[in-house]
């Protein structure tokens, strides 16, 4: 399946996937970032970013979320790392930092609709109530619309969704069909694999949905209640990009 790219930085602004409107910007004169997106808004009008780093001209894309539940901070601080750190190679790399900046913002699982966005997906979706509420229909909610349509924009090889508190990368979804960048990210991040089963099935869970369509591998990473700073911003962020199979300056 076509992997485009974008040359030349774009960031990009709108209510929805489909009425995005494309304004140029300057690339980044220092640093990791070549581009800087928005590529949507949430219920309460935060927008959702993108950042591309790495190598453009690199076939394969590879995408890191760093949050889907706004009160699991951990894998902001890694993305944020990856786009303040040293300069990265090796990898073609599209990283967000959040996908909730409501629920971020509010220290809150859901968003400000009150859903579990990891239920939201359009893969064994079935109605939730209560802290998993899955919303009324599936893609209900105007965050996961959005990361749908950069999703099925740049077509990943891999999503590594960071997660709190397991502690483990997932053997399930993207980590039973692609074992050998699971066991990479174990390695590389000092996790155990683990079954990531959501007490039964995940319904409308992203990597699920991801996987299950064959547009690429989607894997969860869960990083445990209270990882050191050094590890969020040093051990973590070099990690996933040695998983990926890049390098990361400094």
């Amino acid at each position: 399946m076509p992997h485009p790219h974008r040359r030349g930085a774009t960031v990009l602004v709108g209510l929805a996937a489909a009425a995005l409107i494309t304004v140029p910007t300057r690339q980044a004169a220092a640093g990791p970032v070549l581009q800087r997106q928005v590529i949507g808004y949430s219920v309460q009008h935060r927008p959702i970013v993108a950042y591309h780093l790495g190598n453009p001209s690199l076939r394969r894309v590879d995408v890191v979320i760093g949050q889907m539940h706004g009160d699991e901070h951990a894998g902001v601080r890694v993305v944020n790392a990856l786009i303040r750190g040293g300069r990265i190679s090796g990898v073609n790399l599209w990283v967000i930092p959040t996908m909730n900046p409501d629920g971020d913002a509010a220290h809150t699982r859901q968003n400000a609709h009150h859903v579990d966005l990891n239920r939201n997906w359009p893969v064994s979706w079935t109605r939730l109530t209560g802290q998993y509420y899955s919303g009324p229909r599936p893609l209900s909610e105007p965050e996961s619309r959005a990361v749908r349509a950069f999703l099925l924009r740049v077509r990943p090889h891999d999503i590594v969704s960071l997660h709190q508190p397991l502690s483990g990368v997932d053997t399930t979804d993207g980590g039973a069909v692609d074992p050998a960048l699971r066991r990479r990210l174990e390695r590389e991040l000092g996790l155990r694999a683990k079954p990531f089963r959501c007490h039964s099935v995940c319904h409308g869970g992203m990597t699920r949905w991801y996987t299950r369509h064959h547009y690429g591998v989607a894997i969860t990473v869960e990083f445990g209640a209270h990882p050191s700073a050094r590890y969020l911003t040093r051990g973590a962020p070099r990690g996933i990009v040695a998983a990926l199979g890049g390098r990361r300056s400094g």
